[in-house]
């Protein structure tokens, strides 16, 4: 047989009946809270502790698997964090491979034995990976044509260097259970609200 509710989902739900932070302008429903601050109401405090924050977040999850109260993940607005990403332990090598014309005596690729191709194997395939490589240079292809070509290898060294990333930290956010219907309603009024910053102007 169920006890019923416990005091902190009591309280929990007692608060956001209430609807404390009011309702949206744009839709009609209860604002989102998040846990925090309801903790912190729920336990009248400036900023609710470690075990304070943990029981208000089982209450929330169980007022919301019984239909009581409304619960998402939301992003905090304007509270980020930088993470610093992208530094490997040891340099991750990467291979680019261009279309060059041979030089011919002195060529540092036919030193390094690498295969030359002769002129006339310049069928329609090599000609795109030159024009994809190049663009289009007048008198290119004449000139792979005469002297030849190599596919030579270079390598690209991985990341060294770390780069910010920025990070939207989100939480669990609350409020009073909301209806289909009222759901519904917020929908239509936040898309007319909408509908002319996103209608866009005729193509001439």
């Amino acid at each position: 047989m169920s006890r019923g509710l416990g005091r902190v989902q009591r309280a929990v739900l007692a608060h956001l009946a209430a609807e404390p932070l009011g309702r949206s302008t744009l839709t009609g429903l209860s604002v989102w809270e998040s846990v925090r601050g309801i903790a912190a109401a729920v336990f009248q405090v400036p900023q609710a502790g470690g075990a304070q924050l943990a029981s208000v977040r089982r209450a929330v999850r169980t007022l919301a698997a019984a239909g009581l109260v409304d619960h998402q993940r939301l992003a905090l607005d304007g509270v980020t964090y930088v993470q610093q990403r992208g530094t490997p332990r040891q340099p991750v090598p990467r291979w680019e491979v261009r279309i060059e014309a041979c030089d011919g005596a002195g060529c540092p690729a036919c030193a390094a034995g690498t295969f030359r191709w002769p002129g006339q194997a310049m069928d329609l395939d090599v000609i795109d990976a030159l024009l994809q490589q190049n663009g289009y240079v007048p008198g290119q292809v004449e000139d792979f044509c005469q002297r030849g070509w190599h596919w030579n290898h270079y390598e690209i060294p991985g990341p060294q260097h770390r780069h910010p990333v920025n990070i939207t930290i989100s939480e669990g956010c609350a409020r009073r259970a909301t209806t289909p219907a009222e759901r519904e309603a917020g929908d239509r009024a936040l898309g007319a609200y909408l509908a002319p910053f996103s209608a866009r102007a005729p193509h001439p």
